[in-house]
């Protein structure tokens, strides 16, 4: 599988997504972006998006200065999740 000339603005989209739901300022977002836009043009379409998402995930870590940009997130579906636990665990698996 390899990369279509679509992945480009999705990368893009996800970028500005992560580094909103990071609470980067909107200059640091933009900064991104550039970097984004700068790092583009050399990775591979040839490679499969997986692999471009992961380069992408890294220049946005590098730039957060955090591992989990969805740290918020991440508790609130855990919260979510933690809701149905009792339930499912007495159920068992159903199938």
């Amino acid at each position: 599988m390899h990369a279509y000339l679509d992945c480009i603005p999705c990368m893009f989209r996800q970028a500005l997504e992560i580094a909103r739901l990071s609470g980067l300022a909107e200059a640091d977002q933009k900064e991104l972006l550039y970097h984004v836009a700068e790092r583009l043009p050399s990775m591979p379409l040839e490679s499969s998006p997986p692999e471009l998402t992961r380069t992408l995930f890294r220049m946005v870590i590098e730039t957060i200065g955090s591992a989990d940009p969805y740290p918020e997130i991440r508790r609130e579906s855990n919260q979510y999740a933690e809701l149905f636990y009792p339930e499912l665990k007495r159920t068992g698996p159903g199938f």
